[in-house]
């Protein structure tokens, strides 16, 4: 799939800073949870990435945000 946006730097600045915070946030409650809890810990944020699909999809377009306003500049 692929996504095209138009917007403007402010607005990519804004929306790459809140996820951010919101993959951080994420990935800080996965952490910690049973779940993973006898994942080592240099495996565990690939496990949590791989069985959250919104965190990859978050993981995307923070690499597509980054990279368009290191470019755009």
């Amino acid at each position: 799939m692929v996504i095209t946006a138009e917007m403007s730097p402010e607005q990519a600045n804004a929306l790459l800073a809140s996820l951010k915070s919101d993959y951080s946030a994420a990935l800080n409650e996965h952490w910690y949870a049973d779940k993973y809890r006898f994942v080592p810990a240099e495996d565990r944020h690939t496990a949590i990435v791989l069985k959250n699909p919104a965190m990859g999809a978050q993981r995307r377009l923070i690499g597509a945000l980054t990279y368009s306003l290191k470019t755009a500049k």
